[in-house]
């Protein structure tokens, strides 16, 4: 299926009154899901154990250095909000 084909399908499926920002954010995902399959067909991809290894690098100190000061129910919505 082209490109043009798979925006064509797409945009038959969206509701009439759908905004031109929320087109875009479908187009997006649909474009950013189709490199990823890409890129995974090609081998350009990571194991669940890598990918979990790496993920603390990317956080960062997630650590609240006040947590212990605050009660329970403030702590979960600063981890949530």
């Amino acid at each position: 299926m082209s490109t043009k084909d798979l925006v064509t399908e797409l945009m038959r499926r969206l509701p009439d009154e759908i905004s031109l920002v929320d087109i875009a954010r479908e187009i997006e995902f649909v474009a950013g899901t189709r490199e990823g399959i890409g890129e995974f067909d090609a081998g350009n991809s990571v194991s669940p154990e890598q990918l979990l290894s790496e993920i603390p690098q990317w956080a960062g100190n997630t650590q609240d250095p006040y947590a212990k000061e605050r009660p329970p129910s403030e702590r979960i919505y600063r981890q949530i909000g």
